[in-house]
């Protein structure tokens, strides 16, 4: 089999396997940019997106770690899908003409689309907490392209987007909070209440669906607002939501504890005996052994942040495979991690 194109840290570890937390494992800084005169993509001839897509791949190279261009050329659907699952990307990417492309490096923590939405997409992620740290470097790499890149800009509406709702700064920080608790313990509605009105937040699937539990945080405005005001408010807000996860853990009643052992229970056995799961299946199941572990009724080595990229679809399998085909390879997957742990209702909890 062909080596892949893909750096090979990206197969070598979990992305949010050095994560210091269970509840906050992730965040991801998107940075939109727009070459001048250039239109935007969906509005560039076949000509025009190979000059944008030259002129960015020459650009970007010195900043990054033996950065690798990827076309439609040099890289498969599932490859593609692969990197997607990597940085829990939504869009198709159908589109992959020739004056297209997706940058990758050897970090492992950073994925580049040239003409897709935008000239430039840069996703960062980390699971580094000191994220005005983490800016720092993306602003430096930002300003060292500006120097020879004329990004499109105006005095009145900053950086100019393809989709309005990101002109401004151009910056969308995401951070991933996992809060099993509080969403099936039916808290989490309450809460979001809370927050400040310059974040929102929802699922990685429809808006109020929470796959995995997990929820995404994001800052609501790109435009009136600096980057500092962006870092500052969805850390303030995702450390609330945290704490408040960590609150409800050491003040569960006598009735949660017993719905959430029925539910661990039920998910123990599905994962043991399955002969076939889907991801949302596997996903939400694995959620409440996240649960149980943290609740010291699951017994084992067990990481939720490790396991969750790996019963995705592209991560799961190494070559196409039908939808049969890869629900049964994840509940093989599945039986094979749950041997490995045990149930254990003790007086511990």
């Amino acid at each position: 089999m062909q080596e892949s194109p893909i750096p090979k840290v990206f197969f070598n570890a979990s992305p949010w396997q050095e994560t210091k937390s269970p509840f906050w494992p992730a965040s991801v800084f998107i940075l939109r940019r727009n070459v001048s005169p250039y239109f935007f993509p969906d509005n560039l001839k076949e000509r025009d997106a190979l000059s944008v897509k030259k002129l960015l791949e020459k650009a970007l190279t010195p900043f990054l770690d033996k950065p690798r261009f990827l076309s439609k050329d040099t890289i498969t659907p599932l490859e593609k899908e692969f990197l997607f699952e990597h940085f829990l990307l939504n869009e198709g990417y159908e589109r992959f003409d020739e004056g297209r492309a997706l940058i990758v490096d050897d970090t492992g923590s950073l994925l580049g689309l040239i003409n897709v939405e935008d000239h430039l997409h840069i996703h960062l992620y980390t699971t580094n907490r000191d994220l005005k740290a983490v800016y720092t470097k993306l602003a430096a790499i930002e300003k060292e392209l500006s120097k020879t890149i004329p990004f499109s800009f105006s005095e009145r509406f900053g950086y100019l987007t393809s989709d309005p709702r990101y002109a401004g700064t151009g910056l969308t920080l995401q951070a991933f909070l996992h809060l099993p608790l509080l969403i099936q313990l039916k808290h989490f509605s309450e809460l979001k209440d809370k927050l400040t009105p310059d974040v929102v937040v929802r699922g990685l699937g429809k808006e109020n669906e929470y796959v995995a539990d997990l929820a995404l945080l994001e800052n609501r405005a790109t435009l009136g607002v600096s980057e500092e005001n962006i870092i500052e408010s969805v850390q303030k807000n995702a450390a609330f939501l945290e704490e408040e996860e960590k609150k409800i853990q050491k003040m569960l009643s006598e009735e949660e504890k017993t719905f959430l052992k029925d539910k661990i229970g039920r998910s123990f056995g599905l994962l043991s005996h399955a002969r076939s799961l889907s991801i949302q299946e596997a996903l939400t199941s694995f959620s409440f052994i996240e649960i149980g572990k943290r609740l010291n009724w699951v017994q084992g080595e067990f990481s939720f942040h490790e396991f969750f990229f790996s019963l995705r679809r592209a991560h799961l399998v190494s070559e196409p495979k039908t939808p049969i085909e890869i629900n049964e390879e994840r509940a093989k997957f599945s039986t094979a991690l749950l041997s490995k742990l045990r149930l254990s209702y003790g007086e511990s909890e």
